[in-house]
């Protein structure tokens, strides 16, 4: 199942890390119609590091609102990003290096990873987030609250 098409069941009630979980979601769902119209590899492979990337980027968001708001989870939210950065890491450079496009296993993987991670760890981030007086928590790029 393409779990990327129920984004709305992705929220977490935090803005800015919603925004970030629809685009990742999207990037997924890019990914799966690029690899089922037969286009270019060097499309996927974009879209599989644009993933990687983005991934990478909003993690560090997400633990730095974590830690500006003191979130009691925050380490072991940290050690799960962890692994996930590993996976992702590990299945970009495996294609990219081999040259292939990833498979519906490794696309259904990664919806898993992306989806079970939301609204598993993050989830229960955002409903502590918004039992806090930081509802309405902004944070810039440089994981400074607003």
């Amino acid at each position: 199942m393409n779990l990327t098409n129920h984004e709305s069941d992705l929220s977490v009630g935090v803005n800015i890390l919603d925004r970030d979980h629809r685009e990742m979601s999207k990037t997924i769902s890019d990914l799966r119609t690029v690899l089922s119209t037969g286009k270019l590899r060097s499309s996927a492979a974009s879209l599989l590091l644009k993933l990687a990337h983005f991934s990478l980027v909003h993690f560090g968001l997400e633990e730095g609102v974590m830690a500006a708001t003191g979130y009691p989870g925050l380490r072991a939210h940290c050690r799960r990003h962890q692994g996930m950065k590993r996976e992702l890491t590990s299945i970009a450079a495996r294609y990219n290096q081999a040259g292939a496009v990833p498979n519906d296993k490794s696309l259904a993987f990664l919806d898993e990873l992306h989806n079970e991670h939301v609204l598993e760890e993050d989830l229960t981030f955002g409903i502590w987030l918004n039992e806090t007086d930081y509802r309405d928590v902004g944070v810039d790029r440089g994981h400074r609250i607003l």
